[in-house]
């Protein structure tokens, strides 16, 4: 993809060419696992959203920040003028003195290019976020405690204990030990590569390493 800048802003093009949106956003444009973050060039607090690889809008263009958790999972985060004693932003535009609180949390699950909105929460149900394959752990600000969600936003029981770990039962791939080596199985059980590895490490974003 390329970014050019037009007369009223950047837009997405194709590496032929071929315009692929409007020119209607800042240079800040990022790939993220397939959807490009984008900010209205406009100076206006929530503006940013995201669009797919076509420049089509998938995540309105309305949220003082989009986070792309990964390629099923996105936040859009809308933001509220804060003041120094209680913030969650700091001088987004540059400036020295500006804050910002979380007002509410968009949770995004995408799936076959259109990202739907799921659930909307309030900045006490929301401290922090990690998503796995079609799962996502959120944590709550309130009570510290962290839960599970599948793709239909239906809480899993039980949970993830730690935001960063898979809840019980939600792994893609499997890491088994036989004869003193490790290979991998799929979800149901099935060896997808026989046991041939001393180690086998822990797979992020679709890849794990091995030690041989």
């Amino acid at each position: 993809m390329l970014m050019i800048e037009g007369d009223t802003g950047y837009y997405v093009a194709s590496m032929d060419g071929k315009i692929k949106s409007q020119p209607l956003y800042g240079r800040s444009i990022y790939n993220e696992y397939g959807m490009l973050t984008v900010m209205r060039n406009e100076d206006e607090l929530n503006n940013a959203g995201a669009l797919n690889q076509n420049g089509q809008e998938m995540i309105p263009t309305k949220y003082g920040d989009v986070k792309v958790l990964n390629e099923e999972w996105a936040l859009g985060i809308l933001l509220k003028e804060a003041t120094s004693e209680q913030y969650d932003y700091e001088n987004l535009w540059g400036d020295t003195d500006t804050y910002y609180l979380i007002d509410t949390v968009d949770v995004y699950h995408v799936a076959d290019g259109v990202a739907t909105c799921l659930a909307s929460l309030p900045r006490e149900n929301f401290m922090d976020a990690a998503a796995y394959d079609s799962y996502i752990n959120i944590k709550n600000r309130a009570d510290g405690i962290v839960s599970t969600y599948d793709s239909a936003f239906q809480k899993l029981e039980p949970g993830a204990e730690d935001l960063y770990e898979r809840a019980e039962g939600t792994e893609t791939y499997l890491i088994f030990r036989e004869n003193g080596q490790e290979g991998i199985k799929d979800a149901e059980g099935n060896i997808i590569l026989e046991s041939s590895f001393n180690m086998i490490y822990d797979f992020e974003y679709g890849y794990a390493e091995v030690d041989t």
